[in-house]
């Protein structure tokens, strides 16, 4: 199986996400080719939800799938404080 990598087009995960998942990063990104390691930018800066279509729901789809290849970690749960 091909590595995915930042520098692969969002095309590279199609066979983790669901095709209109797939198609609305791709309308949201809007650059030409858009690239897994933009999608995983907009992860960081929280902005996932900003793209038209992309709901709660559809944002997690897109976090696990750049969990599953390796390409950002679990959110760690905040630590107790006592």
């Amino acid at each position: 199986m091909h590595v995915i990598t930042r520098d692969c087009a969002i095309e590279c995960l199609a066979a983790l996400l669901s095709v209109p998942t797939l198609g609305a990063l791709a309308s949201g990104i809007g650059e030409a080719p858009a690239t897994v390691g933009q999608v995983i930018e907009l992860y960081e800066q929280r902005r996932l939800m900003n793209i038209h279509n992309i709901s709660s729901g559809r944002a997690g789809e897109i976090k696990r799938c750049l969990m599953t290849i390796g390409l950002i970690e679990a959110e760690k749960p905040a630590a107790w404080s006592g």
